[in-house]
């Protein structure tokens, strides 16, 4: 079985399979979905890791700005290296203000030599008001 099989995940929606069982996805699709979930989560909040994720949550809840912005993107950065396993190189980080809508699109692109193979992830993640 090649290494890309042998990393796996639920996705992050629930899905079902057809079965009833919860759907799995492997290989990138789990690295991304993976990804989506940290990126997404409170600290704590990761099921077995409570010292992980939740890098982010504190500047979704500041007024948006240019320098929220690149708090966010030092955010993602220390945070991916300081504790995401599998380690994955990032290429790029984009995080780009929807004023109007008050939701940040982050963007990543890197590569992941677990797997073999490039990753690219889009999430929008709204302002927290408070």
């Amino acid at each position: 079985m090649s290494d890309s099989r042998t990393f796996s995940d639920f996705t992050s929606s629930a899905e079902f399979e057809p079965n009833g069982s919860l759907r799995i996805v492997t290989g990138t699709e789990a690295l991304v979905n993976s990804l989506r979930m940290w990126i997404a989560s409170f600290r704590g909040e990761l099921i077995r890791r409570p010292a992980r994720g939740g890098y982010i949550v504190q500047w979704l809840m500041k007024p948006m700005s240019e320098e929220v912005g690149i708090r966010i993107r030092e955010a993602i950065q220390e945070g991916l290296f300081e504790d995401f396993e599998p380690r994955i190189t990032i290429t790029k980080v984009r995080v780009i203000p929807d004023y109007e809508n008050q939701f940040w699109n982050i963007e990543l692109e890197g590569y992941s030599s677990l797997l073999k193979e490039t990753f690219s992830l889009s999430e929008k993640l709204r302002r927290i008001s408070q």
